[in-house]
């Protein structure tokens, strides 16, 4: 049999002042491990925390492009492009444009911009004119694609860009006359010595005139366009257009100005029909724009 030792043994003081420290080691033992086993994650930042408010990180969409001030400037830059390929009657289409409806859908800018860069915007426009106007073909309405940039700041200017689709039409603008009655028979034949009435005065037309004078046509290409009021308008246009380039022009964009232009003239008389010298037109338009926007990789004209 194994001998118990008498509880007496165990309450020595050397043994007594074991036992504490023991019973203390044990303790700090347990309080580390229990801090030790504890969740891992409790000192990391949530993921609301990290992320931040959601608005913080997405930026304010761009509303410059749908402005009703930028929509308001583009119908009056419209109405004054079609009069710039008119050659005439600014201040008239200027007073029509007040009375004009434009409506413009799916407007969004090109791409993201901050409100200190420019916008470039495009979209679907609608433009309505006033009772009594229509243009070439009877049309009440025209539509079309169309480009515009608004300039960064509290006022940021509007310039127009691609419009040919409404603004060629618009420089056809007519008066929508109803046509005469008939006069009334006569009560008694005429009088066959009486002379004879005068005729009214002839009007000029107002088809869109061409950049160059068509008495001094002498090109199969030339006289394609005096004799087509839409090609005359594309002609105008696309002057306009390439006088302006050539006053913002560098002299290397200068020099590449004059060179395509040339080529762009005799491409456009060998055209054997109305629609290829429309396409040459369209084309040189956009050569322009590439041109000044040093993105000019060169153009191959088609029939």
């Amino acid at each position: 049999m194994i001998a118990l030792r008498p509880l007496s043994l165990f309450c020595t003081p050397r043994v007594a002042s074991r036992m504490r420290t023991s019973s203390v080691a044990l303790i700090l033992v347990a309080s580390l491990a229990l801090h030790a086993c504890g969740p891992r994650d409790q000192d990391k930042l949530g993921e609301n925390e990290l992320a931040g408010p959601k608005e913080a990180r997405k930026a304010a969409p761009d509303t410059r492009c749908a402005a009703q001030g930028a929509q308001d400037e583009v119908k009056r830059q419209l109405f004054a492009r079609a009069a710039e390929i008119r050659g005439a009657n600014s201040d008239a289409y200027a007073r029509i444009a007040g009375f004009a409806l434009l409506q413009l859908d799916g407007v969004a800018p090109d791409i993201g911009a901050a409100a200190s860069q420019s916008a470039e915007c495009r979209a679907r426009a609608t433009l309505r004119l006033p009772p009594g106007l229509k243009v070439a073909g009877g049309r009440t309405t025209v539509g079309g694609g169309i480009s515009y940039s608004i300039a960064p700041g509290a006022r940021g200017a509007v310039t127009l860009g691609q419009s040919d689709a409404i603004a060629i039409p618009l420089a056809t603008l007519t008066q929508n006359r109803p046509a005469p009655e008939p006069a009334p028979e006569p009560d008694e034949a005429p009088d066959p010595l009486a002379p004879e009435p005068t005729p009214p005065p002839e009007t000029s037309s107002n088809a869109a005139r061409p950049s160059f004078n068509c008495r001094s046509a002498s090109t199969q290409g030339e006289r394609a366009v005096c004799d087509n009021p839409t090609l005359a308008a594309l002609d105008r246009t696309m002057a306009a257009q390439y006088r302006g380039a050539q006053a913002r022009a560098d002299s290397s964009q200068r020099q590449l100005l004059l060179e395509t232009r040339d080529r762009f003239l005799g491409f456009r008389d060998r055209c054997p029909s109305d629609s290829c010298i429309d396409r040459a037109y369209r084309g040189r338009m956009r050569e322009i724009d590439d041109i000044m926007a040093d993105r000019w990789k060169g153009r191959i004209y088609r029939n």
